[in-house]
């Protein structure tokens, strides 16, 4: 399920750890993807993190961007 705009970002121990700026489904890994502010310590690779999404938590785990490998040649 993607993640929209404003949801609210909580680690672990439910403590407010950031906010979605922009979320949407990527058509390209089939998957939803979203880019947040989070506090600095969260911003580490594979940290496992959770939106509230109609008070559900839905775990979110940080990756590098871009998230697909560019196709085109640069010379």
């Amino acid at each position: 399920m993607p993640v929209r705009e404003s949801t609210k970002l909580f680690d672990a121990q439910d403590n407010k750890i950031g906010i979605v700026t922009n979320g949407k489904y990527c058509p390209s890994i089939t998957n939803p993807v979203a880019m947040v502010y989070v506090n600095v310590e969260f911003a580490i690779l594979e940290t496992a993190i959770f939106a509230e999404v109609c008070g559900k938590k839905l775990a979110m785990f940080v990756t590098k961007m871009p998230f697909v490998a560019q196709s085109y040649f640069r010379s």
